[in-house]
């Protein structure tokens, strides 16, 4: 779905399990990793860094783990914990499967034709032509 038409609640939710479930279960579990001196390892994807039509949310949460991870492993080196964090690359998965079916290319002509029409409408109204 387009960032425009994203759902803010579903998004929040997205993070809140990418990010905030990241930082939670390390925080849960940090005396026993200090005083084992332990490796934590994060998994992360490479749609940190790459980014795709449609998931914006996901992608940001991912990019966004991924910095945690970075923050962690320099905050924790002091403590003996060593932070790691594995980019994977691309996965078949069934990521998308509850999406509705419909041609991503056309709506994205779509999207674009409404959206700078309707900003051609607001300009020339501006006007008065």
């Amino acid at each position: 779905m387009p960032m425009l038409d994203a759902d803010i609640d579903k998004a929040k939710h997205v993070f809140d399990i990418n990010i905030w479930g990241v930082v939670r279960t390390i925080q849960a579990f940090a005396d026993v990793f200090i005083a084992n001196r332990s490796r934590i390892v994060n998994l992360n994807t490479c749609g940190a860094v790459i980014h795709t039509l449609w998931i914006a949310p996901n992608l940001a949460s991912k990019a966004a783990a991924k910095s945690i991870s970075d923050a962690m492993r320099l905050e924790l080196a002091l403590l003996g914990v060593a932070v790691v964090s594995i980019t994977t690359g691309v996965v078949e998965t069934s990521f998308h499967s509850n999406e509705p079916d419909f041609d991503r290319s056309a709506a994205v002509v779509a999207l674009c034709r409404d959206r700078r029409g309707s900003s051609q409408d607001r300009r020339k109204a501006r006007l008065n032509l």
